[in-house]
């Protein structure tokens, strides 16, 4: 079909140009630095098919790397264009499948300028000795002895003053992972006074990112916060409840009682127009004094019930004011408690701030002591680079401008002005 073939060529056209553009740029700084792939190294690999994006493999420890459409092929001791060649000879004359823009699958030839190999990530360089941060570190094209000291945080000037750099750095940084606990214990109890404060359902279980510790510490802290709140939540809702339930009984007693009152008034103004009634009659001689003595005694045990009611009312409300108060009580004592532990903890937070900004300070000025400020203090320095070439291990005292490879163990060592021999190691 003419139009796959059409679209089939200007990818592979694009492709052999973008493959060219990475040849370029990746290959180009190794290859100017005679550097051989080693172990460890990452290759970008790139056939161009027009549907394969580049693939990035590691150099094995036996020296060998593997690509789907290749296999496992040896590349360790070749220059990334050497590898470039293994790739099309490895490929010439094989054909490939993809698929096309139609979704059909097609086989295609692979051409020289549609392959690239490139080192994208080299091995790490190691610093040892007098540097504030021994350790592995990331290496790049051109990479000098100097850029590597000054990753790695600088020269230890403590050790030039004949301090145990390592143990005053221990220290810092134990009080620095002692405040960071303590602060993030601190966050949390502040989260948790204010979810009180809010009425939320539980703790936030997160702290500032500043505050680097280890989740089974911050687990532990919220775990205790947590089970502080749900028990300090509890026993409020329980008096809460209490005093809310004591406020139900009394609204309805106090109703209960406001209507006995009103049929006792009721029933104590009808015994007394009875009484009056009967006091009229019984002046007339048309009724007998006994039964005017039994109605005055009805009129009184009326007034008696009534007045009991009265006094039985009174005491209900005063009652529910009393419980009214008590729950007022207890939700602004408890607001005012939760309101002074914010403000303590708020106050505590900014001064363990202050102590920890303190303290990272001290370490970043351990860590990241310069050049000018190591020779300042006085003290001589001596650099050697351990390197492996093919020959065996190759060991070479350099400067600061001296030029690294991959896999370079840099070795710094300081030694005071007035030591009168070589740096102590």
């Amino acid at each position: 079909m003419p139009g796959t073939g059409f679209a089939l060529r200007r990818l592979r056209s694009a492709t052999g140009f973008l493959a060219l553009v990475l040849v370029l740029t990746f290959g180009a700084a190794a290859a100017a630095a005679d550097y051989r792939v080693e172990p460890g190294d990452v290759i970008e690999l790139w056939l161009g098919t027009g549907t394969d994006a580049p693939h990035r493999v590691t150099v094995q420890v036996d020296g060998t790397l593997t690509y789907p459409q290749l296999g496992t092929i040896t590349v360790a001791g070749l220059y990334p264009a050497e590898i470039r060649t293994k790739i099309q000879a490895a490929l010439l004359g094989k054909p490939m499948q993809v698929r096309g823009g139609d979704g059909r699958v097609i086989s295609v030839m692979i051409s020289p300028d549609d392959v690239a190999a490139s080192v994208v990530e080299y091995r790490p360089v190691y610093l040892t000795g007098d540097v504030a941060k021994p350790g592995q570190y990331p290496f790049h094209p051109a990479m000098t002895v100097q850029q590597a000291i000054a990753i790695a945080g600088g020269y230890n000037v403590l050790q030039a003053a004949g301090q145990n750099a390592a143990m005053v750095t221990s220290d810092l940084q134990s009080e620095s992972d002692a405040i960071t606990v303590q602060l993030a214990g601190l966050d949390v109890r502040i989260a948790r006074l204010k979810a009180e404060l809010t009425g939320q359902d539980t703790v936030a279980r997160t702290v500032p990112a500043d505050l680097k510790v280890p989740q089974a510490t911050l687990s532990a802290l919220v775990n205790a916060e947590t089970e502080l709140f749900n028990t300090r939540n509890s026993d409020f809702l329980r008096q809460k409840d209490f005093f809310l339930q004591s406020l139900k009984k009394s609204d309805a007693a106090i109703a209960s009682l406001t209507e006995q009152l009103k049929q006792e008034g009721q029933g104590a103004d009808a015994d007394a127009q009875d009484l009056e009634n009967l006091t009229t009659l019984f002046k007339k001689g048309n009724t007998t004094g006994e039964r005017l003595a039994d109605l005055r005694r009805a009129v009184l045990q009326s007034a008696t019930r009534k007045l009991q009611v009265s006094v039985q009312l009174f005491q209900a409300k005063q009652q529910q004011e009393e419980f009214q108060k008590q729950l007022d009580e207890l939700e602004t004592h408890r607001k005012i408690a939760l309101l002074t532990e914010l403000q303590d903890g708020t106050i505590k937070e900014n001064d363990l701030r202050s102590k920890l900004r303190g303290v990272r300070e001290k370490l970043v000025l351990l860590s990241g002591a310069s050049t000018q400020h190591m020779r300042a203090s006085g003290a001589r320095r001596a650099v050697v680079v351990f390197r492996k070439l093919a020959g065996g291990p190759q060991r070479q005292a350099v400067e600061e401008d001296f030029e690294l490879q991959p896999g370079d163990v840099i070795e710094v060592a300081l030694a005071a002005d007035d030591s009168g021999g070589a740096p102590v190691r």
